[in-house]
């Protein structure tokens, strides 16, 4: 990634999409810091708080939602130390 900056500027860069693997606080901080917009899958049983803030679940919990039904929060919550706007589908295959 920081080749990639060094060579295009962070500003060739619309967001990045990143899979499971791709995840943690640090990286999320870094890619804050170089103004870098980011969409992660996240593992389901990733913690964040509840929407009264007095414990944590996995984000999974978050959403109700049936099969081909997406949903996006209404307000971030914080994963892994950074806040963040959360989203999810719900395929077939779950």
């Amino acid at each position: 990634m920081q080749h990639f900056i060094e060579h295009f500027d962070t500003e060739k860069i619309k967001f990045l999409t990143a899979d499971r693997e791709f995840r943690g606080g640090t990286w999320l901080k870094w890619l804050e810091l170089m103004d870098i917009s980011v969409r992660v899958r996240v593992p389901n049983n990733t913690l964040t708080h509840n929407r009264f803030r007095n414990c944590k679940i996995p984000v999974s919990r978050l959403f109700g939602i049936r099969i081909g039904e997406v949903m996006t929060l209404n307000s971030p919550r914080e994963i892994w130390g950074v806040s963040v706007w959360l989203s999810a589908t719900r395929t077939a295959d779950e």
